[in-house]
């Protein structure tokens, strides 16, 4: 079961940006993500003001798509998802419970 508290956004050196369960390791200098995915923002018509943010499969293509270590030095930074993305990540992977639908800008 997904632990909530853990599921962070990490922002990559490459300019990917994943959501994922996280741990961090000091000692080693490493963040375990289980359960990677991509977070894709897409507009598929640009008269509508507002994009489209969807999540995908990271590493799909490989055994090591579930759970992985990524050194320390390859992340950006590391937040707290808004209760939105949270939302759709606990959807696929969490206990399906959700968040209650909050502004994204307080």
């Amino acid at each position: 079961m997904t632990d909530i508290d853990n599921i962070k956004v990490l922002r990559l050196s490459s300019g990917e940006e994943i959501i994922a369960e996280v741990e961090h390791d000091q000692i080693h200098s490493t963040y375990h993500v289980k359960n990677p995915c991509q977070i894709v923002i897409s507009q598929p018509d640009r008269s509508v003001p507002q994009a489209e943010i969807s999540l995908m499969p990271w590493l799909a293509y490989t055994e090591a798509r579930k759970e992985l270590d990524i050194e320390a030095h390859y992340i950006m930074f590391v937040l707290k998802p808004a209760p939105q993305l949270l939302n759709q990540y606990n959807a696929a992977f969490g206990s399906g419970l959700t968040l209650p639908n909050m502004p994204l800008m307080e």
